[in-house]
């Protein structure tokens, strides 16, 4: 056998081992999990700070946050802020 024809077996060999790993991956991230993440009950959180509202760190990194960890939890995370306290 030619070291052409080895190379192309390899490669022939990953490209099937790359293939069945994407397959679970895509099984994995569509498993039951979803169904029971769906059922977690929502969460409040309260974040208080000295800052006003007008400060920049409460207009530019608290609330916008805030607001990602809430999109990104699908708002089972929700977060209130209580600047000035």
């Amino acid at each position: 056998m030619t070291v052409l024809a080895t190379l192309l077996r390899v490669e022939s060999l990953f490209r099937v081992v790359g293939a069945l790993l994407l397959a679970a991956g895509v099984l994995a991230a569509n498993a039951p999990g979803d169904v029971a993440r769906a059922a977690e009950p929502e969460v409040t959180l309260r974040l208080h700070h000295f800052l006003p509202p007008s400060s920049t760190t409460h207009a530019k990194f608290l609330a916008p946050w805030a607001e990602r960890v809430m999109a990104q939890s699908n708002g089972r995370i929700r977060i209130e802020i209580f600047p000035s306290m």
